[in-house]
């Protein structure tokens, strides 16, 4: 399902340099465009050069006209009008480009419905040829309709210049809405074929909408799959499948749903995408057992499709509405899909799902969106191709909505994501540090970026030398040290891509350990002055005692202090007759001792 759209592109990023969301821009309509702004895009095909998206605008007459937007190198190009056929309508008309495929950067064909003078609404071909865009054309339905004829083409897909396929839906001569395809050699179109719906079809006699195809992807000019949706004989809206084998059309299947969806429910596959003969992904959406509409997936292997899964809303989504995926790409690595969640107070959030090596992660939120508007109510993304490894453009826009998420402006927009992370050397740890202990230093830091892939393991390595310790929590120690060096210590991060830089040296620590606390401290008082003197302290081998601090302290007095080296010095300066408390501390490269048995006395 598609709700009003423009333009997203979604280029690969150098690794580990930027988010893999955005930056985005609003992509201009012709310039005959009304000044409130309707405009969708609602198709998009890419080679490795260029992009094409197809959709349609309002004009100043208010007539609803096709247009079609092209990527150059240098960024989007203004989106021109498509020329319709001669017998189109001329005000008020409803007109479209839905889908697009490009099998070179010069040659596409567009597919979507016009309006004519007797307000029918008929199936339209637009084709570029040589980089020009030709007149747009309808082809022959499979039978002869009656009046106020609807039929229309959702989505083409062409395997190489002039060999396409193009699907959607029609009403036939009795008023029954029916599947359509029509396909395309030597760039000849064929009339329109009829597919058989699966057993126990109902009607809603001119309905379109209440059957279709809504996407075609071919593997080779005569091989296709279809999905879309039709209406049972019970009422309810179900998702479909359908075939195109060596040039025949088999009938639409009907896609086995979740478990827990009503018995009278919504649900449809909106896109799908095949990287091989049997082996397709398609995306949509299904009625779950809340009643709520939730983002569907569908895998087919082998030939053989599996069951419609249901994809779960993340937390960050806070008991959605609504959610569906709108479109599907996969590559031989990866299938990326978009669409769109509705909040619970209307609000329309664009959102990304990844399937890289045949993991699905959970969605993920578009949070850029162009500065023009940064806080509008309704922004979706609509569809997606991926031209090359790790690149893919998709549709999307933003705009104005009510709080049932229905659109009431929008414009379109384009924005860069890089579907499977990079993966490359992790980012180099930060904040390391390093406390001292006998021959040891116990290192600690803290990771930062991963680089794509799970760190699996840290290095802490000390210099002078080359002691080392790994870990793969966040800290070690460094053992075989030598007491009274002093070392400092870096740190390296290691995953699947390889090793980071090393981070910066922590400050530098010196093992060992700490000084005993002196003994035998005794004082020789005179007047304002006292003589102290203590046994020496024992420090560990190369950890020799540095200095000795005094600390004579009374109250109401300031505190008197002397250093030395030895095991004496003089306290000057005392007040007189004042009652002091006195002790002696060792310092050595590793800390401090305790302090000594504390000696008081009082001044002379």
């Amino acid at each position: 399902m598609v709700v009003a759209i423009g333009l997203v592109s979604l280029l690969s990023m150098r690794a580990g340099a930027e988010s893999l969301f955005g930056p985005s821009v609003e992509v201009r309509p012709p310039a005959n465009a009304t000044s409130t702004p309707h405009e969708s895009l609602t198709g998009i095909s890419c080679t490795t050069t260029a992009c094409v998206a197809v959709g349609s605008y309002e004009t100043t007459s208010r007539a609803g006209v096709p247009m079609i937007a092209t990527r150059k190198p240098a960024g989007w190009t203004r989106a021109i009008a498509a020329s319709l056929p001669a017998d189109h309508a001329t005000a008020f008309s409803a007109s479209a480009l839905t889908g697009v495929s490009c099998p070179d950067a010069t040659s596409c064909v567009a597919v979507g419905s016009y309006e004519d003078t007797s307000r029918s609404v008929l199936p339209l071909v637009a084709i570029e040829s040589a980089g020009t865009w030709g007149t747009g054309f309808t082809i022959r339905l499979p039978s002869s309709p009656g009046a106020n004829e609807l039929s229309r083409f959702s989505s083409v897909s062409c395997v190489a210049v002039g060999a396409c396929t193009a699907v959607g839906s029609f009403i036939d001569q009795h008023g029954t809405p029916a599947l359509l395809a029509a396909s395309a050699a030597s760039g000849s179109w064929s009339t329109g074929t009829r597919i058989a719906l699966p057993p126990g079809a109902g009607t809603r006699p001119r309905a379109l909408g209440s059957v279709g195809l809504d996407a075609v992807t071919c593997t080779d000019a005569t091989d296709c799959v279809g999905v879309g949706a039709y209406l049972d004989g019970a009422g309810s809206y179900l998702p479909i499948h359908v075939k195109e084998v060596s040039g025949v059309w088999r009938a639409a299947a009907r896609a086995g749903l979740p478990a827990g969806t009503p018995a009278i429910g919504s649900a449809a596959l909106d896109s799908v995408s095949c990287i091989a003969v049997g082996n397709c992904v398609a995306v949509g959406y299904d009625t779950n057992s809340a009643g709520r509409m939730a983002p569907v997936i569908e895998r087919e292997s082998g030939g053989a499709w599996g069951r419609v899964v249901a994809i779960g809303f993340p937390a960050m989504f806070a008991t959605p509405i609504a959610g569906s995926l709108n479109a599907v790409a996969c590559t031989k690595r990866y299938c990326t899909a978009v669409g769109s969640i509705v909040a619970t107070d209307g609000t329309v959030i664009p959102v990304v799902l990844v399937d890289d090596g045949g993991h699905w992660q959970p969605l993920q939120r578009l949070g850029s969106l162009p500065t023009a508007d940064p806080h509008p109510r309704a922004s979706v993304l609509a569809g997606i191709a991926c031209p090359a490894s790790n690149t893919c453009v998709g549709i999307g826009g933003l705009g104005t909505a009510t709080t049932q998420g229905a659109f009431t402006s929008s414009v379109a927009m384009a924005t860069r994501i890089t579907p499977v992370r990079p993966i490359v050397d992790p980012a180099p740890p930060s904040h390391v540090a390093a406390k001292p202990g006998p021959g040891r230093l116990s290192v600690s830091w803290m990771p930062r970026g991963d680089g794509g892939s799970a760190v699996s393991s840290f290095t802490a390595t000390a210099s002078p030398g080359a002691a080392s310790c790994a870990s793969s929590a966040t800290s070690c120690v460094i053992s075989g040290l030598d007491d009274g060096t002093r070392y400092s210590v870096v740190v390296t991060a290691i995953n699947a891509h390889g090793t980071s830089r090393a981070s910066a040296p922590s400050p530098g620590e010196v093992p060992g350990t700490a000084p005993s606390a002196p003994r035998g401290l005794g004082i020789i008082r005179s007047h304002d002055r006292a003589a102290l003197h203590w046994q020496a302290s024992t420090a560990s081998p190369g950890d020799p005692v540095t200095r000795y601090v005094v600390t004579a302290a009374a109250a109401g007095v300031p505190a008197r202090r002397c250093a030395s080296s030895k095991t004496s010095c003089a306290l000057e300066g005392l007040t007189r007759r004042a009652a002091y408390t006195v002790w002696v501390v060792a310092y050595n490269a590793v800390g401090a001792s305790a302090r000594s048995a504390e000696r008081r006395f009082t001044s002379l």
